[in-house]
């Protein structure tokens, strides 16, 4: 797993080597919140930086963790990883339309946390500190019922994830082009493969 920036630039990786202990020093919020606050040790606190992270990383143990580290971030997550929000249904955004959403928050301690579900072709729920639904602005989308290219509402929240996720594959594709081997006395492999698999994205904002 890689902590990369927007620009593709690998900052730290850990290589997977079945259970680990989390260090003394690091809270234990379980295996997947783990390994995000391992990586993103060498994040300067309260300097503004942002990590950004998929639903297998995302959780709120997580989100209040790095927000005392003063440290920013941004995920999508699964419901399962927000009990008690009482989000509305898939069913009921899709009845609703391309780019209908549902805001809520919520303040633990000194964080405000902003969930946003959002429906596009699908639904989608992500989660923050820093920034929730507004201000909302306008994407692009292929209507099948009007068979035209409609404006579609599109949450704050949504418009940064995807700006800054991109980094990503920018690494993937890095490393598809400057495959480095090692050899070994029976066969060549790639020292790292293809395919990053679980990646953190960490970018920093003027102040």
């Amino acid at each position: 797993m890689v902590l990369a920036g927007s620009d593709g630039i690998p900052h730290n990786i850990e290589v997977y080597t079945g259970k680990v202990v989390q260090p003394t020093h690091l809270v234990d919020i379980g295996a997947s919140g783990n390994v995000v606050l391992c990586l993103a040790q060498p994040v300067p606190q309260h300097k503004n930086y942002k990590l950004y992270f998929d639903n297998w990383f995302t959780s709120v143990p997580l989100q209040l963790e790095l927000a005392r580290q003063g440290v920013h971030c941004l995920g999508t997550v699964r419901s399962t990883r927000l009990p008690g929000s009482s989000m509305v249904s898939d069913a009921e955004l899709k009845r609703s339309g391309h780019g209908s959403f549902q805001e809520k928050t919520a303040i633990v301690g000194n964080t405000t946390l902003y969930a946003v579900k959002w429906y596009d072709n699908r639904s989608v729920t992500l989660v923050s500190d820093y920034v929730g639904a507004h201000p909302v602005t306008h994407v692009q989308r292929w209507d099948r019922g009007s068979k035209a290219i409609i404006d579609v509402p599109c949450p704050a929240v949504v418009r940064d994830y995807n700006q800054h996720m991109g980094g990503v594959d920018l690494l993937d594709s890095l490393i598809a082009l400057y495959r480095t081997k090692i050899r070994s006395k029976s066969s060549v492999f790639p020292l790292s493969r293809h395919d990053c698999g679980d990646l953190l994205v960490v970018v920093q904002t003027a102040l």
